[in-house]
């Protein structure tokens, strides 16, 4: 991703979403979490989960080829509590750092 874009992360779940009960999208870069977001900021649709990020949000995160962020999804559905593999993501410099 790039920073100070908007992108939208796409989970595909072995599960229907409207079974979910509590949901952690954790995005972590150098050791430190960055972003924790929850069931209020993203779309459910079937299987499928979609979280935007903002301008900001990106541009929170730094730039490297050496430091990508990593992406984890947990989902709760009643007491039973589930997690995607860690994701590995890319991100990538913009020129003119900043917002639009």
């Amino acid at each position: 991703m790039y920073r100070g874009t908007t992108p939208t992360l796409t989970f595909k779940l072995p599960i229907q979403t409207g079974q979910i009960t509590a949901l952690s999208v954790a995005i972590k870069q150098d050791g430190v979490l960055r972003l924790d977001k929850g069931l209020e900021d993203v779309t459910m649709d079937g299987d499928t989960i979609s979280l935007t990020l903002t301008e900001d949000e990106t541009l929170a995160l730094r730039a490297s080829e050496n430091m990508p962020c990593k992406v984890q999804l947990r989902v709760g559905v009643g007491d039973t509590r589930m997690a995607s593999q860690v994701f590995e993501v890319a991100v990538d410099e913009i020129l003119r750092d900043g917002a639009l």
